[in-house]
């Protein structure tokens, strides 16, 4: 006698696990996805122009390196924003942990830096010791 094939069990349906609230809310914000998209890449545009200006109007000089590194924090930034931006509207399913979404990382170290940097200028003595003559 054959042993009897066991049948596959029919795939069980999702359970939604949000509470109530949640899927309320989310019914009660999606008319204004659109407007909240156009602001988002709104700010991305800025954040762009906020970092050309700091490298533009620190280039040279006693500041100029910890501002460039906020800058380069800023730019990090917008190419991860542009990123996760391109990948959720154009990539179906999409699962983080693509390599520009590295750029999430480099932002914050970045900032650090260039405030370490800031902090260090700023609390040095401002005039140079001397010997007075005597």
């Amino acid at each position: 006698p054959t042993a009897p094939v066991p049948t596959p069990a029919a795939p069980a349906e999702p359970v939604d696990t949000a509470p109530g609230w949640a899927i309320a809310l989310e019914e009660f914000l999606a008319p204004f996805s659109t407007i909240v998209l156009l602001l988002y890449l709104a700010g991305d545009i800025l954040l762009v122009l906020a970092a050309t200006t700091l490298l533009l109007a620190f280039w040279g000089g006693r500041f100029s390196l910890s501002w460039r590194f906020i800058a380069l924090a800023a730019m990090a930034l917008y190419i991860a924003d542009l990123w996760f931006f391109y990948a959720v509207y154009n990539i179906e399913n999409y699962e983080t942990g693509a390599l520009p979404e590295v750029f999430f990382i480099f932002s914050p170290c970045l900032f650090a830096i260039g405030a370490a940097l800031e902090y260090d200028l700023s609390t040095r003595s401002r005039r140079a010791s001397r010997r007075r003559a005597a």
